[in-house]
């Protein structure tokens, strides 16, 4: 139909619109549709994915909407590349893989991490079918005999070996044991060291004493010998030397109160001085003869006009009054020292009140 021909089918309408629309017509049949001009769909630019390789990504082509529901049990799926098997929903690598390396003494898995299967050793002596049908037990992820070593003995007496029967060939074997490992000789405990069990390595054989060396004996028996006499030691922060195996304090010291009624002695263990009361001995008491009671000087009561003797030649003694009433219990005996060089018998002659032959005292 030409153009004209259409528009004489609508006798009432403007020649105006008449023309446009045959323009219109006429685009309309000579311009190609584009792409933008095409009806989009709502999933066209949605993205689905939820990363569960177990569930089915879908996109509602009305609204666009997502909905993951859960794969069927049995679904294909992978995890880092490791192909599965969906199951109850998790994408299960180890799904349908047999792990079994035929040895009895390992235990065969599968890794579900990775899907590779795993075999590490089965515990020691459990057991297992050993060839010929014989018994076995699993030593070391392998079967062994478990008769060959029934009844053997492979002890050889050294607490530091560690005596072992092989299940395989029946065989003994004593390696040395680790260095530090419990071991007793004789009821005495020890430890092993380069193969020897050392009774002294747990011994204490220190006795606190400093003048003895102290040491431990092969047999684990402690020795506490007396160091030799003089050797210098040290107690409660101060210095003393060795006698007889005990510290002496008193090394050095002097213990003297100039008192001639107490005994001075210095005590061995503390190097402090003591003294003890003194009696039945001749002293002086303000110049007068007397005699130690308990420790004390007394001077002597005596009776006028008798001669006082202290035994010493080169005294003058006599007995005089203490007091000028010069009662009986206030007399006193006085030994005075005779004049110097004054003779004292067998050619003697008194020196400071001592007799001494010529200058020497006696």
């Amino acid at each position: 139909m030409s153009t004209n021909s259409q528009l004489s089918s609508f006798p009432g309408l403007h020649l105006s619109w008449a023309f446009a629309l045959a323009a219109l017509a006429i685009g309309c049949s000579d311009v190609a549709a584009t792409p933008e001009d095409k009806v989009q769909s709502p999933c066209d630019a949605v993205d689905c994915g939820d990363g569960d390789p177990c569930t089915r990504d879908v996109c509602n082509g009305v609204d666009g909407t997502c909905a993951n529901p859960v794969a069927e049990d049995g679904d294909a799926c992978s995890v880092d590349d490791v192909e599965g098997l969906c199951v109850g929903g998790v994408c299960a690598v180890c799904a349908g893989v047999r792990c079994d390396d035929g040895n009895a003494c390992t235990d065969d898995r599968c890794n579900p991490d990775t899907g590779a299967c795993e075999a590490p050793d089965a515990p020691d002596s459990i057991s297992c079918p050993f060839a010929g049908g014989l018994p076995g037990v699993c030593e070391a992820g392998q079967c062994v005999d478990a008769g060959l070593c029934a009844g053997v003995d492979c002890g050889d007496g050294d607490p530091c070996t560690d005596d072992k029967c092989d299940k395989i060939d029946g065989s003994c074997s004593n390696p040395t044991s680790v260095d530090e490992t419990s071991c007793e000789v004789g009821g005495v405990s020890g430890r092993c060291r380069g193969g020897t069990c050392d009774l002294c390595a747990d011994a204490v054989c220190g006795d606190g004493n400093p003048c003895t060396a102290d040491s431990c004996n092969p047999d684990g028996t402690c020795s506490n010998d007396d160091v030799e006499n003089d050797t210098a030691c040290f107690k409660d922060d101060k210095t003393g030397a060795c006698r007889q195996g005990e510290c002496d304090l008193c090394a050095g010291v002097t213990c003297n109160d100039d008192d001639v009624c107490t005994s001075d002695s210095c005590n061995p263990r503390t190097g402090a001085c003591e003294t003890s009361p003194l009696n039945d001995r001749t002293c002086k008491s303000d110049g007068f003869l007397g005699d130690c009671v308990d420790g004390t000087c007394k001077p002597r009561v005596c009776e006028l006009n008798t001669t006082c003797d202290d035994g010493n030649p080169c005294t003058t003694d006599q007995c005089v009054c203490s007091t000028a009433s010069c009662l009986s219990f206030q007399t006193r005996c006085q030994n005075t020292p005779a004049a110097e060089g004054a003779s004292c018998g067998k050619g003697r002659v008194c020196r400071r009140g001592f007799c001494a032959f010529g200058g020497l005292l006696f």
